[in-house]
Protein backbone atom coordinates (compact mmCIF):
# COMPACT_ATOMS: atom_id res chain seq x y z
CA UNK A 1 0.00 0.00 0.00
CA UNK A 2 1.70 3.79 -0.88
CA UNK A 3 1.18 6.50 0.69
CA UNK A 4 -1.17 8.60 -1.30
CA UNK A 5 -3.71 11.05 -0.54
CA UNK A 6 -7.50 10.70 -1.82
CA UNK A 7 -9.61 13.40 -1.99
CA UNK A 8 -13.61 12.46 -2.20
CA UNK A 9 -16.53 14.71 -3.13
CA UNK A 10 -20.15 13.88 -2.22
CA UNK A 11 -22.65 14.79 -4.94
CA UNK A 12 -23.11 18.87 -4.95
CA UNK A 13 -26.72 19.66 -3.83
CA UNK A 14 -26.00 23.33 -3.56
CA UNK A 15 -24.61 26.76 -4.44
CA UNK A 16 -23.12 29.31 -2.55
CA UNK A 17 -21.08 32.51 -3.11
CA UNK A 18 -17.44 31.65 -4.06
CA UNK A 19 -16.05 34.68 -1.25
CA UNK A 20 -18.72 33.70 1.37
CA UNK A 21 -17.67 29.79 0.79
CA UNK A 22 -13.72 31.21 1.52
CA UNK A 23 -13.98 32.94 4.42
CA UNK A 24 -17.06 30.55 6.10
CA UNK A 25 -15.03 28.21 5.83
CA UNK A 26 -11.74 29.36 6.96
CA UNK A 27 -13.41 31.04 9.72
CA UNK A 28 -14.70 27.06 10.71
CA UNK A 29 -11.26 26.12 10.49
CA UNK A 30 -10.24 28.51 13.54
CA UNK A 31 -8.98 31.54 11.25
CA UNK A 32 -10.15 34.51 13.04
CA UNK A 33 -7.83 37.51 11.11
CA UNK A 34 -7.01 38.02 7.32
CA UNK A 35 -3.54 39.94 6.70
CA UNK A 36 -3.32 42.21 4.03
CA UNK A 37 -3.95 45.47 1.83
CA UNK A 38 -6.85 46.21 -0.18
CA UNK A 39 -6.02 46.77 -4.07
CA UNK A 40 -8.41 46.51 -7.09
CA UNK A 41 -7.78 42.76 -7.86
CA UNK A 42 -9.06 41.84 -4.61
CA UNK A 43 -11.50 44.50 -3.29
CA UNK A 44 -14.28 42.38 -3.96
CA UNK A 45 -13.03 39.70 -1.69
CA UNK A 46 -12.71 42.69 1.10
CA UNK A 47 -16.13 43.23 0.86
CA UNK A 48 -16.96 39.93 1.27
CA UNK A 49 -14.91 39.18 4.72
CA UNK A 50 -16.31 42.27 6.12
CA UNK A 51 -19.55 40.95 6.12
CA UNK A 52 -18.63 37.77 6.97
CA UNK A 53 -19.16 37.23 10.92
CA UNK A 54 -16.46 36.16 13.15
CA UNK A 55 -13.78 36.67 11.09
CA UNK A 56 -12.07 40.00 10.26
CA UNK A 57 -9.72 42.00 7.86
CA UNK A 58 -6.55 43.17 9.81
CA UNK A 59 -4.98 45.90 7.12
CA UNK A 60 -1.15 46.72 7.35
CA UNK A 61 1.15 49.45 6.56
CA UNK A 62 2.90 47.83 3.97
CA UNK A 63 2.62 44.47 2.64
CA UNK A 64 5.23 43.11 4.13
CA UNK A 65 4.51 43.99 7.37
CA UNK A 66 1.21 42.07 6.45
CA UNK A 67 3.24 38.82 5.63
CA UNK A 68 5.33 38.90 8.59
CA UNK A 69 2.44 39.21 10.83
CA UNK A 70 0.24 36.45 9.22
CA UNK A 71 3.28 34.54 9.28
CA UNK A 72 3.52 34.96 13.02
CA UNK A 73 -0.56 34.34 13.48
CA UNK A 74 0.17 31.27 11.65
CA UNK A 75 2.77 30.08 13.68
CA UNK A 76 0.74 30.98 17.04
CA UNK A 77 -2.83 29.73 15.75
CA UNK A 78 -1.88 26.83 13.36
CA UNK A 79 -3.20 28.39 10.17
CA UNK A 80 -2.29 31.76 8.85
CA UNK A 81 -3.84 34.30 5.83
CA UNK A 82 -2.47 36.65 3.74
CA UNK A 83 -4.77 38.46 1.51
CA UNK A 84 -3.39 40.44 -1.40
CA UNK A 85 -3.86 42.00 -4.92
CA UNK A 86 -2.26 41.01 -7.70
CA UNK A 87 1.33 41.97 -9.22
CA UNK A 88 2.30 45.25 -6.39
CA UNK A 89 1.19 42.88 -3.61
CA UNK A 90 1.69 39.61 -4.67
CA UNK A 91 5.51 40.16 -5.51
CA UNK A 92 5.57 42.77 -2.84
CA UNK A 93 5.00 39.58 -0.01
CA UNK A 94 7.48 37.56 -1.39
CA UNK A 95 10.24 37.70 0.97
CA UNK A 96 7.67 37.30 3.89
CA UNK A 97 6.65 34.04 2.38
CA UNK A 98 9.81 32.67 1.86
CA UNK A 99 10.43 33.07 5.61
CA UNK A 100 7.51 31.36 6.31
CA UNK A 101 8.85 28.40 4.04
CA UNK A 102 12.02 28.24 5.17
CA UNK A 103 10.67 27.90 8.84
CA UNK A 104 8.16 25.71 8.30
CA UNK A 105 4.78 27.93 8.84
CA UNK A 106 1.37 27.12 7.50
CA UNK A 107 0.28 30.17 6.06
CA UNK A 108 -2.09 29.97 3.27
CA UNK A 109 -1.34 33.27 0.30
CA UNK A 110 -4.90 33.98 -1.15
CA UNK A 111 -3.93 36.57 -4.02
CA UNK A 112 -6.68 38.05 -6.40
CA UNK A 113 -5.93 37.40 -10.64
CA UNK A 114 -6.93 38.85 -13.98
CA UNK A 115 -9.95 37.94 -14.92
CA UNK A 116 -10.12 34.09 -16.41
CA UNK A 117 -10.64 35.55 -20.23
CA UNK A 118 -7.52 37.31 -19.87
CA UNK A 119 -5.52 33.94 -19.32
CA UNK A 120 -7.63 32.64 -21.97
CA UNK A 121 -7.11 34.97 -24.93
CA UNK A 122 -4.23 34.85 -27.77
CA UNK A 123 -4.86 38.50 -29.14
CA UNK A 124 -1.85 39.85 -29.63
CA UNK A 125 -3.63 43.42 -29.70
CA UNK A 126 -5.27 42.86 -26.97
CA UNK A 127 -4.17 45.21 -23.82
CA UNK A 128 -2.22 44.16 -21.52
CA UNK A 129 -4.11 44.69 -17.63
CA UNK A 130 -2.37 46.72 -15.45
CA UNK A 131 -0.19 45.10 -12.60
CA UNK A 132 0.56 42.43 -14.96
CA UNK A 133 4.81 42.04 -15.12
CA UNK A 134 5.10 39.39 -18.12
CA UNK A 135 2.35 36.74 -18.32
CA UNK A 136 -0.99 36.80 -16.33
CA UNK A 137 0.39 33.14 -15.06
CA UNK A 138 3.81 35.30 -13.70
CA UNK A 139 2.76 35.64 -10.12
CA UNK A 140 1.53 32.40 -9.92
CA UNK A 141 4.46 30.81 -11.44
CA UNK A 142 7.09 33.02 -8.89
CA UNK A 143 5.33 31.64 -5.80
CA UNK A 144 6.08 28.03 -6.81
CA UNK A 145 9.21 28.56 -5.99
CA UNK A 146 8.40 29.63 -2.37
CA UNK A 147 5.28 27.72 -1.50
CA UNK A 148 4.43 24.01 -1.28
CA UNK A 149 2.24 24.00 -3.86
CA UNK A 150 0.30 26.50 -6.41
CA UNK A 151 -3.84 26.80 -7.13
CA UNK A 152 -5.55 28.89 -9.29
CA UNK A 153 -9.71 28.81 -9.40
CA UNK A 154 -10.53 28.65 -13.01
CA UNK A 155 -13.68 27.28 -13.22
CA UNK A 156 -17.20 27.58 -10.75
CA UNK A 157 -18.18 23.64 -10.65
CA UNK A 158 -14.34 22.95 -8.67
CA UNK A 159 -13.43 26.39 -6.79
CA UNK A 160 -15.14 24.70 -3.57
CA UNK A 161 -12.92 21.68 -3.95
CA UNK A 162 -9.99 23.99 -4.66
CA UNK A 163 -9.88 26.22 -1.73
CA UNK A 164 -10.75 23.41 0.35
CA UNK A 165 -7.83 21.77 -0.63
CA UNK A 166 -5.32 24.82 -0.39
CA UNK A 167 -6.77 25.25 3.18
CA UNK A 168 -6.36 21.43 4.40
CA UNK A 169 -2.76 21.52 2.70
CA UNK A 170 -1.66 24.09 4.35
CA UNK A 171 -2.93 22.67 7.40
CA UNK A 172 -1.45 19.40 6.85
CA UNK A 173 2.13 19.92 5.52
CA UNK A 174 2.86 23.20 7.65
CA UNK A 175 4.05 25.18 4.66
CA UNK A 176 2.57 27.64 3.01
CA UNK A 177 0.46 27.61 0.14
CA UNK A 178 -0.69 29.95 -3.04
CA UNK A 179 -4.32 30.55 -4.10
CA UNK A 180 -5.41 32.38 -7.19
CA UNK A 181 -8.90 33.49 -7.48
CA UNK A 182 -9.44 35.58 -10.60
CA UNK A 183 -11.85 39.39 -10.15
CA UNK A 184 -14.53 38.02 -12.00
CA UNK A 185 -15.14 34.33 -9.97
CA UNK A 186 -14.86 35.86 -6.72
CA UNK A 187 -18.73 37.16 -6.36
CA UNK A 188 -19.56 33.97 -8.27
CA UNK A 189 -21.98 30.96 -7.19
CA UNK A 190 -20.09 28.04 -7.02
CA UNK A 191 -20.70 24.34 -6.70
CA UNK A 192 -20.85 22.81 -2.68
CA UNK A 193 -20.39 19.37 -2.64
CA UNK A 194 -22.35 17.95 0.30
CA UNK A 195 -19.02 16.75 1.69
CA UNK A 196 -15.18 16.90 1.02
CA UNK A 197 -13.37 14.66 2.79
CA UNK A 198 -9.63 13.24 2.52
CA UNK A 199 -8.60 10.17 3.68
CA UNK A 200 -5.07 9.25 3.87
CA UNK A 201 -3.76 6.02 3.11
CA UNK A 202 -0.19 5.38 5.09
CA UNK A 203 1.98 2.65 4.59
CA UNK A 204 1.86 0.39 8.15
CA UNK A 205 4.61 -1.79 7.51
CA UNK A 206 7.02 1.07 7.13
CA UNK A 207 5.25 2.62 10.37
CA UNK A 208 5.82 0.12 12.52
CA UNK A 209 9.21 -0.65 11.23
CA UNK A 210 10.25 3.04 12.07
CA UNK A 211 8.49 2.63 15.65
CA UNK A 212 10.77 -0.80 16.65
CA UNK A 213 14.16 0.86 15.17
CA UNK A 214 13.16 3.70 17.81
CA UNK A 215 11.79 1.60 20.51
CA UNK A 216 15.20 -0.97 20.14
CA UNK A 217 17.53 2.19 19.97
CA UNK A 218 16.01 3.65 23.46
CA UNK A 219 15.93 0.46 25.02
CA UNK A 220 20.06 0.16 24.57
CA UNK A 221 20.75 3.41 24.82
CA UNK A 222 22.03 4.43 28.67
CA UNK A 223 21.97 8.32 28.17
CA UNK A 224 19.69 9.48 25.50
CA UNK A 225 18.64 12.98 24.74
CA UNK A 226 15.61 14.83 22.76
CA UNK A 227 16.54 17.47 21.01
CA UNK A 228 12.99 18.82 20.02
CA UNK A 229 12.37 20.73 16.61
CA UNK A 230 10.43 23.48 15.50
CA UNK A 231 8.04 20.95 13.69
CA UNK A 232 7.50 19.73 17.10
CA UNK A 233 5.35 22.78 17.88
CA UNK A 234 3.93 23.01 13.94
CA UNK A 235 2.92 19.83 14.26
CA UNK A 236 1.66 20.86 18.13
CA UNK A 237 3.51 17.81 19.76
CA UNK A 238 4.53 19.02 22.69
CA UNK A 239 2.57 16.74 25.30
CA UNK A 240 3.56 13.33 23.43
CA UNK A 241 7.27 14.67 23.65
CA UNK A 242 7.11 15.72 27.22
CA UNK A 243 5.07 12.04 27.53
CA UNK A 244 8.25 10.25 25.75
CA UNK A 245 10.80 12.35 28.13
CA UNK A 246 9.13 11.89 31.59
CA UNK A 247 8.22 7.88 31.04
CA UNK A 248 11.65 6.80 29.66
CA UNK A 249 13.25 9.54 32.01
CA UNK A 250 15.01 11.38 29.00
CA UNK A 251 16.43 14.56 28.88
CA UNK A 252 14.59 17.46 26.25
CA UNK A 253 16.04 19.69 24.84
CA UNK A 254 15.23 22.21 22.20
CA UNK A 255 17.12 22.98 18.71
CA UNK A 256 17.95 26.80 18.25
CA UNK A 257 14.84 26.85 15.97
CA UNK A 258 12.59 25.53 18.65
CA UNK A 259 13.57 27.76 21.20
CA UNK A 260 10.38 28.53 23.53
CA UNK A 261 8.57 25.50 22.50
CA UNK A 262 8.21 24.62 26.01
CA UNK A 263 8.41 26.65 29.15
CA UNK A 264 12.36 26.33 29.82
CA UNK A 265 11.12 26.32 33.88
CA UNK A 266 10.11 23.01 33.53
CA UNK A 267 11.09 19.87 34.84
CA UNK A 268 12.67 17.65 32.53
CA UNK A 269 13.56 20.61 30.00
CA UNK A 270 16.79 21.74 29.95
CA UNK A 271 17.37 24.36 27.71
CA UNK A 272 18.23 25.04 24.14
CA UNK A 273 21.26 23.16 22.35
CA UNK A 274 23.12 24.44 19.49
CA UNK A 275 26.80 23.28 19.43
CA UNK A 276 28.73 26.82 20.52
CA UNK A 277 25.53 28.65 21.18
CA UNK A 278 24.10 26.11 23.37
CA UNK A 279 22.04 27.59 26.67
CA UNK A 280 24.99 26.43 28.42
CA UNK A 281 28.28 24.52 28.84
CA UNK A 282 26.60 22.00 30.53
CA UNK A 283 23.23 21.72 28.38
CA UNK A 284 26.22 21.13 25.30
CA UNK A 285 28.34 18.76 27.57
CA UNK A 286 24.92 16.75 28.50
CA UNK A 287 23.57 16.64 24.60
CA UNK A 288 27.60 15.89 23.16
CA UNK A 289 28.17 13.24 25.54
CA UNK A 290 24.87 10.93 24.94
CA UNK A 291 24.79 7.73 23.45
CA UNK A 292 22.11 8.36 21.50
CA UNK A 293 20.42 11.53 20.04
CA UNK A 294 16.55 11.66 19.27
CA UNK A 295 16.58 14.55 16.64
CA UNK A 296 12.47 15.28 16.69
CA UNK A 297 11.27 17.45 14.70
CA UNK A 298 14.70 19.42 13.73
CA UNK A 299 15.46 21.17 10.84
CA UNK A 300 19.16 20.17 9.76
CA UNK A 301 20.35 23.82 9.26
CA UNK A 302 23.46 25.65 9.62
CA UNK A 303 22.20 27.77 12.76
CA UNK A 304 20.77 24.18 14.28
CA UNK A 305 24.41 23.03 14.43
CA UNK A 306 25.16 26.60 15.70
CA UNK A 307 27.73 27.15 12.41
CA UNK A 308 28.88 23.58 12.38
CA UNK A 309 30.00 23.42 15.90
CA UNK A 310 27.16 20.75 16.71
CA UNK A 311 29.98 17.76 17.61
CA UNK A 312 27.14 14.70 17.27
CA UNK A 313 28.53 11.28 16.14
CA UNK A 314 26.36 10.42 13.02
CA UNK A 315 25.94 6.92 14.50
CA UNK A 316 24.27 8.12 17.75
CA UNK A 317 21.51 9.88 15.86
CA UNK A 318 17.85 9.10 15.38
CA UNK A 319 16.18 11.14 12.83
CA UNK A 320 12.18 12.09 12.94
CA UNK A 321 10.84 14.79 11.11
CA UNK A 322 7.93 15.33 8.31
CA UNK A 323 10.25 14.44 5.32
CA UNK A 324 12.96 12.19 7.02
CA UNK A 325 12.50 9.45 9.65
CA UNK A 326 15.09 7.07 10.48
CA UNK A 327 18.82 6.93 11.20
CA UNK A 328 22.01 9.63 10.68
CA UNK A 329 22.03 7.32 7.20
CA UNK A 330 19.23 6.25 5.59
CA UNK A 331 15.81 6.66 5.64
CA UNK A 332 12.65 4.09 5.10
CA UNK A 333 12.16 4.39 1.28
CA UNK A 334 8.11 4.98 2.18
CA UNK A 335 7.17 8.60 3.28
CA UNK A 336 5.87 8.12 6.85
CA UNK A 337 3.55 10.96 8.39
CA UNK A 338 5.54 12.66 10.81
CA UNK A 339 2.90 13.15 13.64
CA UNK A 340 1.49 10.19 13.00
CA UNK A 341 5.02 8.38 13.80
CA UNK A 342 5.23 10.46 17.08
CA UNK A 343 1.90 9.61 18.32
CA UNK A 344 2.63 5.78 17.51
CA UNK A 345 5.81 5.62 19.21
CA UNK A 346 4.13 7.65 22.03
CA UNK A 347 1.86 4.85 22.44
CA UNK A 348 3.81 1.83 21.88
CA UNK A 349 6.93 3.18 24.57
CA UNK A 350 9.48 0.31 25.09
CA UNK A 351 10.47 -0.63 28.78
CA UNK A 352 13.17 0.06 30.29
CA UNK A 353 15.09 -2.55 31.20
CA UNK A 354 17.76 -0.49 33.02
CA UNK A 355 16.21 2.53 34.79
CA UNK A 356 17.45 5.95 34.28
CA UNK A 357 17.33 9.18 36.41
CA UNK A 358 17.19 12.29 35.20
CA UNK A 359 20.60 14.71 35.39
CA UNK A 360 20.35 17.11 38.28
CA UNK A 361 18.98 20.34 36.54
CA UNK A 362 21.67 22.66 35.02
CA UNK A 363 20.17 25.73 34.96
CA UNK A 364 20.67 28.89 32.65
CA UNK A 365 23.84 30.76 32.53
CA UNK A 366 23.70 34.09 31.48
CA UNK A 367 27.10 35.50 31.20
CA UNK A 368 25.95 39.64 31.74
CA UNK A 369 29.31 40.86 32.97
CA UNK A 370 30.71 40.55 29.66
CA UNK A 371 29.60 43.40 27.76
CA UNK A 372 26.49 46.24 27.99
CA UNK A 373 24.28 43.59 25.94
CA UNK A 374 24.68 41.48 28.02
CA UNK A 375 23.93 43.22 30.76
CA UNK A 376 20.58 44.66 29.17
CA UNK A 377 19.62 40.94 28.65
CA UNK A 378 20.25 40.26 31.86
CA UNK A 379 17.70 42.78 33.18
CA UNK A 380 15.08 41.49 30.84
CA UNK A 381 15.64 37.77 31.75
CA UNK A 382 14.72 38.77 35.64
CA UNK A 383 11.66 40.63 34.29
CA UNK A 384 10.51 37.64 31.78
CA UNK A 385 7.14 35.65 33.23
CA UNK A 386 4.79 33.29 32.24
CA UNK A 387 2.45 36.17 30.32
CA UNK A 388 5.21 37.10 28.17
CA UNK A 389 6.18 35.61 24.25
CA UNK A 390 9.65 36.80 22.97
CA UNK A 391 9.37 38.19 19.47
CA UNK A 392 12.86 38.81 18.15
CA UNK A 393 14.09 40.20 14.74
CA UNK A 394 17.26 38.92 13.90
CA UNK A 395 20.84 40.05 14.69
CA UNK A 396 21.57 40.62 18.37
CA UNK A 397 17.80 40.79 19.49
CA UNK A 398 18.01 37.47 18.33
CA UNK A 399 21.21 35.78 18.90
CA UNK A 400 21.54 37.35 22.02
CA UNK A 401 18.11 36.69 23.43
CA UNK A 402 18.36 33.04 22.84
CA UNK A 403 20.42 32.33 26.16
CA UNK A 404 16.76 34.29 28.05
CA UNK A 405 14.77 31.53 29.85
CA UNK A 406 10.96 31.90 28.34
CA UNK A 407 8.16 30.62 30.81
CA UNK A 408 5.64 29.38 28.83
CA UNK A 409 5.08 26.94 25.69
CA UNK A 410 5.63 28.45 22.44
CA UNK A 411 7.32 31.56 24.08
CA UNK A 412 9.74 32.58 21.60
CA UNK A 413 9.36 33.55 18.20
CA UNK A 414 12.51 35.09 15.50
CA UNK A 415 13.27 33.92 12.20
CA UNK A 416 16.57 32.72 13.23
CA UNK A 417 17.01 30.24 10.29
CA UNK A 418 15.93 32.40 7.06
CA UNK A 419 17.22 35.66 8.94
CA UNK A 420 14.78 38.49 7.38
CA UNK A 421 15.30 41.86 8.90
CA UNK A 422 12.18 43.43 9.84
CA UNK A 423 9.94 40.85 11.44
CA UNK A 424 8.96 41.24 14.90
CA UNK A 425 6.82 44.60 15.00
CA UNK A 426 4.73 43.18 12.47
CA UNK A 427 4.90 39.28 14.04
CA UNK A 428 3.71 40.98 17.38
CA UNK A 429 0.64 42.26 16.66
CA UNK A 430 -0.18 38.43 14.90
CA UNK A 431 0.87 36.46 17.66
CA UNK A 432 -0.90 38.66 20.05
CA UNK A 433 -4.54 38.69 18.15
CA UNK A 434 -3.62 34.60 17.33
CA UNK A 435 -3.13 34.34 21.42
CA UNK A 436 -4.66 37.52 23.49
CA UNK A 437 -3.70 36.08 26.73
CA UNK A 438 0.20 36.91 25.74
CA UNK A 439 2.07 39.86 25.98
CA UNK A 440 4.55 40.15 23.26
CA UNK A 441 7.92 41.45 24.63
CA UNK A 442 9.55 42.85 20.79
CA UNK A 443 12.76 42.77 20.65
CA UNK A 444 14.28 44.72 17.62
CA UNK A 445 17.36 46.83 16.49
CA UNK A 446 17.23 50.52 14.99
CA UNK A 447 18.24 48.69 11.38
CA UNK A 448 15.27 46.52 11.25
CA UNK A 449 12.93 49.22 12.99
CA UNK A 450 13.21 51.28 10.23
CA UNK A 451 12.23 48.90 7.94
CA UNK A 452 8.69 47.81 9.41
CA UNK A 453 8.72 49.83 13.01
CA UNK A 454 5.64 51.44 11.08
CA UNK A 455 3.64 49.30 12.12
CA UNK A 456 3.86 50.06 15.83
CA UNK A 457 0.99 52.09 14.78
CA UNK A 458 -1.53 48.77 14.69
CA UNK A 459 -0.05 47.92 17.55
CA UNK A 460 -2.11 51.13 18.70
CA UNK A 461 -5.05 50.49 16.41
CA UNK A 462 -5.30 47.22 17.89
CA UNK A 463 -4.76 48.29 21.78
CA UNK A 464 -1.88 45.97 22.28
CA UNK A 465 -0.06 46.43 25.09
CA UNK A 466 3.28 45.19 23.57
CA UNK A 467 6.37 46.23 24.56
CA UNK A 468 8.77 46.93 22.24
CA UNK A 469 12.76 47.30 23.27
CA UNK A 470 14.79 48.92 20.33
CA UNK A 471 18.36 48.16 20.81
CA UNK A 472 20.00 51.27 19.19
CA UNK A 473 23.62 50.78 18.16
CA UNK A 474 23.71 52.81 15.08
CA UNK A 475 23.41 50.91 12.43
CA UNK A 476 23.45 46.79 10.97
CA UNK A 477 25.62 45.53 13.97
CA UNK A 478 25.50 42.13 12.83
CA UNK A 479 26.71 42.89 10.07
CA UNK A 480 29.67 44.85 11.13
CA UNK A 481 30.99 41.58 12.51
CA UNK A 482 31.98 39.85 9.02
CA UNK A 483 32.78 43.52 7.39
CA UNK A 484 32.59 46.41 8.68
CA UNK A 485 32.52 50.48 6.76
CA UNK A 486 30.32 53.16 6.30
CA UNK A 487 27.15 51.22 4.00
CA UNK A 488 26.71 49.69 7.97
CA UNK A 489 25.95 53.09 9.33
CA UNK A 490 22.01 54.18 9.20
CA UNK A 491 20.69 57.27 9.92
CA UNK A 492 19.92 58.30 13.42
CA UNK A 493 16.12 58.70 14.69
CA UNK A 494 13.85 59.67 18.00
CA UNK A 495 12.57 56.62 17.99
CA UNK A 496 10.79 57.54 20.94
CA UNK A 497 8.56 60.39 18.65
CA UNK A 498 6.85 57.54 16.64
CA UNK A 499 4.19 57.92 19.52
CA UNK A 500 3.28 60.96 18.00
CA UNK A 501 3.83 60.09 14.65
CA UNK A 502 1.27 57.54 15.27
CA UNK A 503 -1.22 59.08 17.90
CA UNK A 504 -0.43 56.71 20.74
CA UNK A 505 1.56 54.25 22.96
CA UNK A 506 3.99 55.45 25.39
CA UNK A 507 7.70 55.88 24.81
CA UNK A 508 10.90 55.70 26.99
CA UNK A 509 14.56 55.87 26.52
CA UNK A 510 17.30 54.01 28.48
CA UNK A 511 20.97 54.38 28.43
CA UNK A 512 21.78 51.80 31.16
CA UNK A 513 21.15 48.19 32.42
CA UNK A 514 19.85 49.61 35.94
CA UNK A 515 17.91 52.33 34.31
CA UNK A 516 16.25 49.71 32.00
CA UNK A 517 15.68 47.64 35.05
CA UNK A 518 13.25 50.70 36.57
CA UNK A 519 11.62 51.27 33.25
CA UNK A 520 10.67 47.76 33.19
CA UNK A 521 9.35 47.84 36.25
CA UNK A 522 7.00 50.73 35.22
CA UNK A 523 6.35 49.71 32.09
CA UNK A 524 5.04 46.36 33.55
CA UNK A 525 1.60 48.76 34.55
CA UNK A 526 0.66 49.94 31.34
CA UNK A 527 -1.75 47.26 29.81
CA UNK A 528 -3.78 49.51 27.59
CA UNK A 529 -1.17 50.99 24.89
CA UNK A 530 1.87 49.86 23.60
CA UNK A 531 5.28 50.95 24.83
CA UNK A 532 8.54 51.49 22.88
CA UNK A 533 11.79 51.84 24.68
CA UNK A 534 14.89 53.09 23.28
CA UNK A 535 17.80 51.40 24.42
CA UNK A 536 21.38 53.11 24.05
CA UNK A 537 23.64 50.80 22.94
CA UNK A 538 27.08 51.48 22.44
CA UNK A 539 28.55 50.84 18.59
CA UNK A 540 30.33 47.81 18.11
CA UNK A 541 28.83 46.40 21.67
CA UNK A 542 27.59 42.91 21.03
CA UNK A 543 26.39 40.09 23.31
CA UNK A 544 28.05 36.70 24.08
CA UNK A 545 25.68 35.36 22.42
CA UNK A 546 26.23 36.49 18.95
CA UNK A 547 29.79 36.82 19.59
CA UNK A 548 29.75 33.13 19.64
CA UNK A 549 27.85 32.41 16.90
CA UNK A 550 28.90 35.62 14.74
CA UNK A 551 32.64 34.15 15.13
CA UNK A 552 31.87 30.65 14.32
CA UNK A 553 30.07 31.83 11.42
CA UNK A 554 33.07 34.15 10.45
CA UNK A 555 35.34 31.48 10.05
CA UNK A 556 33.73 29.12 8.31
CA UNK A 557 32.48 32.36 5.38
CA UNK A 558 36.50 31.99 5.46
CA UNK A 559 37.12 28.16 4.93
CA UNK A 560 38.10 27.78 8.45
CA UNK A 561 36.41 25.12 10.18
CA UNK A 562 34.75 26.56 12.81
CA UNK A 563 35.31 23.75 15.04
CA UNK A 564 39.69 24.51 15.41
CA UNK A 565 40.90 26.74 17.82
CA UNK A 566 44.33 27.30 15.80
CA UNK A 567 43.46 27.05 12.27
CA UNK A 568 44.37 23.98 12.39
CA UNK A 569 42.56 21.14 11.12
CA UNK A 570 40.09 19.29 14.05
CA UNK A 571 39.98 15.64 15.00
CA UNK A 572 36.03 15.67 14.29
CA UNK A 573 35.61 15.36 11.00
CA UNK A 574 35.98 11.04 10.57
CA UNK A 575 32.63 11.18 13.16
CA UNK A 576 30.74 14.54 12.83
CA UNK A 577 27.06 14.61 11.67
CA UNK A 578 27.46 18.32 10.47
CA UNK A 579 31.06 18.27 9.35
CA UNK A 580 32.12 20.53 6.19
CA UNK A 581 35.75 19.49 6.29
CA UNK A 582 35.99 18.98 2.18
CA UNK A 583 35.29 22.12 2.12
CA UNK A 584 37.54 23.92 4.93
CA UNK A 585 41.28 24.19 4.91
Amino acid sequence: MTNTVIQESMPTTKTQDLGNYLFTTLRDVGVQHCFGIPGDYVLTLFKTLEETPGIQAVVGTHEPCSAFSADAYARSKGLGVLLLTYGVGGFNVMNGVACAYAESSPLLVISGGPPVQDQNGQNPFAPQAHHVVKLGTSQLDAFEQITDLTLRIDDPATAAERIRKAIDHTMRVKRPVYLEIPTDLMSAQILIPEQITQQALRNSKSLDKAVELFRNRITDSRTPVIIAGVEVGRFKLQDQIRQLGSELKIPIVTSVLGKGLFDETEVGIYGMYGGIISQSAEVRQMVESADLVLMIGMKITDVNCGAFTANLRQDQILIAKSDWIGDGYLQFSEIIPFDQFINKLVNHLPFADQPRDLPVAVGMSYPYQNTQMDRYLDVLNEFLTAEHVVVADTGDSCYGSLLLTTQRENGYLAPTFYNSMGFAVPAALGVQLADPRCRPVVLVGDGAFQMTGVEFSNLVAWKSNAVVILFNNNGFGMQRIFVDGTFNDIARWDYTKIVELVGGGQSRRVSAPEEFRSTLKEVEQISDVPTIIEVDVEQGDISTGLNLIGDAFLREKRGICPMSVDETPCDYQNHCAFCRAVIWK
